[in-house]
């Protein structure tokens, strides 16, 4: 299976990714997605109505469409937390108004699917419209639908594909009592070599556009999944999918680093399976979130596009030409995911 990604855009702790990389500044103890400027897309009635993690989702799906908003065979979501503001915001109201005398916005709004669905009738798109709520594989999942449903079709498909995370102050509360992120107030340089197990958290949406597989595009050939597999069987599936795709050498993989100095020593692993790539990170870029995978997926693409390496995320250097790249993720032993792309 192949599909090539014409289209991108992304809102996250880095910005829209336009300019060049630089580290993020925490608040309230995580790396927020900076606010692009909503009046180009929202009127201001609407934007007022609409809530951050709708706003987020929007802006990068439009981005990632450009002028061509029409020519849609479906809009594919996926989703760890969902509209988690939302949520909390319908509660709090249940609470205080004891079951009576409440707001239906914040109830409309808060289930998963609202992302895709606001989206949709942003476009008044009425093709297939689905959202995945799969924990760390919730981008992935949404990929694969999208890549599945491309490459059964005879005719030219276009699916928007894409994932977003929202974090509030209860959500990070409950999540740093329970031992998941920390606290973090300061710049993450260090996440590479720090002696703390600091987990940041972070949010974010990022789009794409996939089509049937062209040559001038970078193109994705796989995503798979691992759930509570042993790692050695892991790298042999994940090193036969690369010879089955045809990619000749992976020229960078681009890892998941988050900062556990327990959970972080599988990446080492994959460093050792690929001597003679380029390594790379890009969690001190966007925060731990469990659709952090789809950051990375807008960074290969990036590399690829620019056959560039940014000093940021380098941690080892060997490539002149960068034609393929190779993305990690892992969270907590159980869950691995692995997507390759090239140009």
């Amino acid at each position: 299976m192949k599909a090539s990604i014409t289209g991108k855009g992304i809102v996250s702790a880095i910005g829209d990714g336009k300019e060049e990389l630089q580290l993020p500044l925490a608040k309230d103890g995580w790396f927020p997605a900076q606010k692009p400027d909503f009046a180009k897309y929202f009127e201001a009635k609407q934007a007022r109505r609409t809530s951050k993690i709708l706003k987020m989702g929007m802006v990068a799906a439009f981005d990632a469409l450009g002028e061509n908003q029409s020519n849609l065979d479906g809009i594919i979501v996926g989703t760890g937390l969902g509209c988690i503001g939302d949520s909390e915001k319908f509660i709090t109201s249940l609470i205080h108004y004891e079951e009576s005398m409440l707001s239906p916005t914040s109830f409309i709004q808060s289930t998963h699917n609202t992302i895709a669905g606001s989206i949709a009738l942003q476009l008044k798109a009425h093709q297939y419209n689905f959202t995945y709520s799969e924990r760390i594989f919730s981008f992935e999942w949404a990929l694969l639908d999208a890549l599945m449903q491309i490459n059964e079709t005879t005719s030219n498909s276009r699916f928007l594909v894409g994932a977003a995370d929202e974090l509030t102050v209860n959500t990070f509360a409950i999540a740093k009592a329970l031992g998941v992120y920390q606290d973090n107030s300061l710049q993450i340089a260090d996440i590479k070599t720090s002696k703390d197990s600091n987990v940041s958290a972070g949010e974010s949406a990022c789009f794409f556009t996939l089509e049937q597989a062209n040559d001038k595009d970078v193109s994705l050939h796989f995503v798979r999944m691992f759930f509570q597999e042993n790692i050695e069987d892991v790298m042999h599936k994940i090193i036969t999918e690369i010879e089955s795709s045809g990619v000749q050498t992976v020229d960078c993989i681009l890892l998941g680093i988050n900062g556990h100095k327990v959970y972080d020593q599988v990446y080492t692993k994959f460093e050792e399976a690929f001597p003679e790539s380029d390594v790379a990170y890009f969690k001190h870029l966007c925060g731990e979130s469990l659709t952090a995978s789809a950051f990375a997926f807008w960074l290969a693409t990036e590399i690829l596009e620019t056959n560039q390496l940014p000093k940021i995320v380098c941690i080892r250097k060997n490539k002149t030409l960068i034609r393929s790249v190779l993305i990690i993720n892992h969270l907590k032993k159980d869950y691995l995911s692995a997507m390759l792309l090239s140009i």
